[in-house]
């Protein structure tokens, strides 16, 4: 992991990044060890996003500045599902205004918070259950044409513990009001 890198440098120019390096294979081996660390709760959870990230040649976390988001389109979102063990759709979700109006009218439909929706009539399979996030279009880091600056590339949002952990690697734990991304790319 050494050499210049025009996507970091492109990354770095964003107003909103407070720190943007290459990872550790000690730092990646600690972030999948907390990810992997949620498949254990009642509700388990798999970070595809993450998982994705990391899958690439080389990967970037970012810390950023949540106050000065800078995002090209907000709609370009990453998804939170919650899947049965069939892979039947249970929650999801929704930022589309228009879909969230009819979902309040849906009598079978919980906001779980109001842009996650749990669809009561298929939530009691009896099925394990799972959330799943999926990864973040490049626009969640820069409004540059990323991709443009290498051969694939995956964004992953990383979950509170992972987050933390980031956070004290570089001495920001006690910031308020920064968030982390992890970046994988391939050349």
């Amino acid at each position: 992991m050494s050499g210049n890198y025009e996507i970091l440098d492109m990354i770095r120019k964003e107003d909103n990044i407070v720190r943007a390096e290459l990872i550790s294979q000690n730092m990646q081996k600690k972030i999948m060890s907390l990810e992997k660390e949620r498949l254990q709760e009642s509700i388990p959870v798999i970070n595809k996003g993450v998982e994705e990230a990391f899958e690439e040649k080389e990967t970037i976390v970012i810390i950023r500045d949540i106050d000065k988001e800078v995002f090209m389109d907000l709609s370009i979102k990453p998804t939170l599902n919650l899947i049965s063990d069939s892979g039947i759709l249970i929650g999801e979700e929704i930022y589309d205004k228009d879909e969230l109006e009819e979902l309040h009218k849906n009598p079978n439909v919980q906001f779980l918070s109001e842009n996650f929706v749990r669809y009561d009539d298929l939530a009691n399979t009896g099925e394990k259950q799972y959330f799943i996030v999926s990864n973040a279009s490049p626009y969640f880091v820069s409004n540059r044409q990323l991709k443009n600056l290498v051969c694939s590339l995956k964004v992953g949002l990383p979950s509170l513990e992972s987050d933390i952990y980031i956070k004290k690697c570089f001495n920001l734990e006690k910031k308020v009001n920064l968030g982390t991304l992890i970046v994988g790319f391939t050349k």
